[in-house]
């Protein structure tokens, strides 16, 4: 079944959170240079905004992350509003 809309819009409100922008930078930065540590920095979101965990988009980026594609993970951040 489908999350319920208010549960979609507060992952989606968690998603485009100011307080986090600049973790998603570092986030895209170290995936642009293929960091391992951009796993860490997206733990660190998670852990920020637990609502995160459940975003479509998110789970994409840290699966690619747990196999260390960097591609796969870029491809997913570019759904993710910057």
């Amino acid at each position: 079944g489908q999350p319920s809309p208010p549960r979609r819009a507060q992952r989606d409100a968690a998603l485009r959170d100011p307080g986090n922008a600049a973790l998603w930078q570092r986030l895209r930065t170290l995936v642009t240079d293929n960091d391992a540590q951009a796993r860490e920095v997206l733990a660190d979101l998670i852990e920020q905004r637990p609502e995160l965990a459940d975003h479509p988009d998110v789970i994409a980026v840290r699966r690619a992350l747990d196999q260390y594609d960097f591609e796969a993970a870029a491809e997913a951040l570019t759904q993710i509003p910057a």
